[in-house]
């Protein structure tokens, strides 16, 4: 969280503790919102086989990187299935290379994103995507193509959020540099799923953020057409469109 280098944990002191808690506490699930869950291999396939002799379900809740290990890619996550995990969230933002490369400096190439999907299904993992609209400087057109790019990336479920430009980024510091607020917003009314940032397209904060809740809504109704079993199982019989906004 704080500087680039990353202390890792003994795995042996991670399944102690899981271990220990499961025995006191009878837990039922696990999730992991270390989102460099996957970035050290080996770490990640020896945590593999020690859930696996715990036999708790687990996901990943937030974002873990897209294209890590690509090449070994399809035996990491068939590795991560096989311990439990029924769900990983891959962090994909958006669906313009454009946007990609010179807003978010994202090193991610758009044609990497599918086939990661396509890995984590055929291990027999659900997979959950998350996707930023709202950056400065993010054309209409390219938050259109990132809603389009996304519904057809063949993932089970989506979070559309919009961009928060949090003090101490380089998108905060452009949005102070060049004023691009609303009207009548700033950092002081940041709240989730608040637009505070002008965007190209939308005449009003409260129009945009419409636009991302339908958005929402829309995508995540996918998986009721293409599944509608597991559809059922993961939202109910009559989901509510909070259930299908708030997504983890």
């Amino acid at each position: 969280m704080w500087g680039t280098i990353v202390r890792w944990r003994a795995t042996e002191d991670i399944i102690s503790e899981i271990f220990l808690t499961k025995e006191r506490y009878q837990i039922g699930e696990l999730q992991f919102e270390d989102d460099t869950t996957t970035a050290r291999k080996p770490n990640l396939l020896e945590l593999c086989r020690g859930l696996e002799k715990i036999g708790l379900p687990w996901c990943t809740p937030n974002g873990t990187k897209t294209n890590y290990h690509l090449a070994t890619q399809p035996k990491m996550y068939q590795a991560m299935a096989d311990s439990g995990c029924y769900q990983i969230t891959l962090a994909c933002e958006s669906g313009s290379q454009r946007v990609l490369d010179e807003i978010i400096r994202k090193n991610l190439r758009l044609e990497e994103i599918k086939p990661a999907i396509e890995n984590a299904k055929k291990a027999g993992m659900l997979v959950h995507t998350f996707w930023i609209l709202g950056y400065p400087g993010e054309t209409y057109e390219e938050t259109l193509q990132t809603v389009e790019f996304a519904m057809a990336s063949g993932a089970d479920s989506f979070s559309f959020s919009i961009l928060s430009p949090l003090p101490g980024t380089p998108i905060y510091r452009k949005v102070m540099r060049e004023n691009l607020w609303w009207p009548d917003r700033s950092i002081q009314d940041l709240l989730y799923r608040t637009s505070l940032v002008k965007v190209d397209g939308f005449d009003s904060p409260e129009e945009f953020e419409r636009f991302v809740t339908e958005t929402n809504i829309r995508a995540n109704r996918l998986l009721e057409q293409r599944d509608p079993e597991r559809f059922r199982q993961t939202y109910g019989p009559n989901p509510t469109e909070q259930l299908l906004v708030k997504q983890t």
